[in-house]
Order: structure tokens, then sequence, then C-alpha cells
């Protein structure tokens, strides 16, 4: 609990201070585990703080992202695809309990592309939307594996092993909790008042409407 406590005070440290120069700053480690990874950026690409679960298959990789400004995200990406920006791309997620059944589906009729920013592959993503984020994440942590289908393609179905994603959906969650943290105490921040006109202007009369 100890160790857990110091993570959390240095990443809100981190988050804290870092500036617009700091773009895509080092990555804060929250979870490392065999199949899945969560950590948080304090500025990504777009210096904005985002929070990351992923899970790397070699050449396609499956992400969710979380940013304040943008909120929860599925993203799959793959180094051979090249699919033109704002492609719709229809697609399902099975959230799969013993291996055998499907304990939950979540179906994209129109997920959108955008290429990497490195110019390697391109990326399909889906928003998760607010009402439903617990509930996602309930089913990612207690799945035993995901299956992936893009039914109007030729690519092959996507198999996901979720050993771990339990521990990953909460730290996740924290990442989540420590950015909203970091966020809420700069907007309470003592702001100086401010006035449409000078110091030197008249006082308006007041008129009498019969208000007592």
């Amino acid at each position: 609990m100890k160790r857990h406590r110091t993570m959390i005070a240095t990443v809100l440290a981190i988050l804290a201070t870092t500036t617009t120069a700091h773009a895509m700053s080092k990555p804060a480690m929250f979870y490392n585990g065999k199949f899945w990874k969560t950590f948080g950026y304090a500025r990504n690409s777009a210096d904005i703080p985002m929070c990351v679960m992923h899970s790397a298959g070699g050449a396609s990789n499956f992400y969710v992202k979380w940013t304040p400004t943008a909120g929860m995200a599925m993203e799959f990406w793959k180094a051979s695809w090249r699919l033109p920006e704002g492609t719709e791309v229809p697609w399902s997620v099975d959230f799969v309990d013993d291996g055998t059944k499907a304990v939950s589906t979540i179906t994209a009729k129109a997920g959108w592309t955008k290429a990497n920013t490195h110019g390697i592959g391109t990326s399909v993503f889906m928003s998760v939307v607010a009402e439903d984020q617990r509930e996602f994440l309930r089913l990612f942590g207690e799945a035993d594996k995901v299956v992936i289908r893009f039914p109007e393609g030729d690519e092959p179905v996507w198999q996901v092993n979720m050993e771990g994603s339990r521990k990953a959906a909460v730290e996740f969650t924290a990442c989540i909790q420590m950015v909203q943290q970091v966020i809420s105490k700069q907007s309470t921040s003592p702001v100086k008042p401010t006035s449409p006109v000078g110091k030197s202007a008249a006082p308006a009369k007041k008129k009498d409407d019969g208000s007592i």
C-alpha cells in the first residue's frame, strides 16, 4: 500500500508540473503484466494527459485510451494496414469467459480510422460513451479472452489473452482519477477578478422597479 501511495504521489507531481514544452512526455507505468500494460502520459502528442491500457501482439496492438477531452476509446492498430483517414470500419468485440462463452459483445457499425503518428500502419478507433465505461471496464477485467472480428474485410480474427486484465483495468481507473484530481486542483486555483469597465467609470443610478 505504501509503494502504491508513493507512485500516486510521483505521478501526480509529474502531471501537475508538466508544461506544454514537454509534449509526449515519458510514460509513467502503473502496471506491467505479461499480456497487458497500463501507463499514463502527463502529455501525449496532442499535449493532453492520457491513460492507456495496451496489449502488444507483434505487428498488431490493442489499446484502450482515455483523455479528459475525448473520453474513452478502443484502438486497434496493425502495421500492414493502409486505410485512408476517416474510413468506416465495422467490427465486433466479444468478451469471452472460460475460453468458450461470449458473455458480452460490442458491435461497431462504423469505427473510424487514423494514420499512425509515426507513419507506420493505420489505427481503427471506437468511442466508449461515458455511461457505458464502468460496465466496459468490468467486462474487460473479467474476460478470459477477447475476440475481435472485422466482418467486411479479409482481416483474420484477433484473439487477445486477458490474463492480468483486471489489474490493468484497476490501474487504468486509478490513472483516470489522478488526471481528474490534477485538473480539479488546477481549475480551483485563485483567479484575479476582472471587470468589463475601467476603474474610473461612474456607478449607474439605481432604477426603482417597484421591487422590495
